[in-house]
């Protein structure tokens, strides 16, 4: 293993709520019936997050940095702010912090956008192909003219642009035109910010 290999950020999706229950339970530590999912997720004052050990594991792995999937489920939660100002002292300045632009506006209040804002490094816009050109434009013109670009800060989060990804086909079985691929990845390098090239799509 390179160390190179050994540095790579890590992803982390948030335990699921069966699984957050069941280590709960083990530790006669009991939820209110009625709960509502998201308080689930956090853990009381007694136990450490889940995503905070994973964070403090992977770091004694010296891995680079971590994309935090799924954030944009709980970012109205009252313990998220704190959880990630948390997490982002952990890191500290040395490693990155990536979470999706779906977390940014899912936020509904101005004090967890500041929030996501000051503890982010990058923000991955994930670019949609399936409505054709005319919905691409859509799609970056929004991120172009929001918040990120129409005041940007040196605290600002960078913008990591996503043509394809897991979560996707792969380009070239959505279009027909030969070429697509290719295209869609210089659209990438030209706009403001990181692209980011899916393996298997360059």
């Amino acid at each position: 293993v390179t160390e190179r290999n050994k540095r790579e950020a890590v992803t982390i999706t948030p335990p699921t709520t069966n699984e957050i229950t069941h280590q709960l339970n083990t530790t006669t530590q009991q939820f209110i019936k009625n709960e509502p999912k998201s308080e689930r997720y956090v853990s009381n004052d007694q136990a450490e997050h889940q995503v905070t050990k994973a964070i403090k594991f992977w770091l004694d792995k010296q891995v680079s940095g971590f994309y935090l999937k799924g954030l944009e489920h709980y970012v109205n939660d009252i313990h998220f702010v704190n959880l990630l100002k948390d997490w982002h002292d952990i890191l500290g300045f040395q490693r990155i912090l990536i979470c999706s632009y779906k977390t940014l506006q899912a936020a509904k209040s101005d004090i967890v956008k500041k929030s996501i804002l000051n503890s982010m490094n990058l923000l991955d816009v994930t670019v949609k192909l399936g409505n054709g050109t005319v919905d691409i434009k859509r799609q970056i013109d929004e991120v172009m003219k929001g918040e990120l670009l129409s005041e940007p800060t040196a605290d600002h989060p960078w913008i990591h642009w996503s043509i394809g990804g897991v979560e996707s086909n792969r380009i070239i079985t959505g279009f027909p035109v030969k070429n697509a691929s290719a295209a869609l990845t210089m659209l990438g390098m030209m706009l403001p910010g990181t692209p980011s090239i899916f393996y298997g799509d360059e």
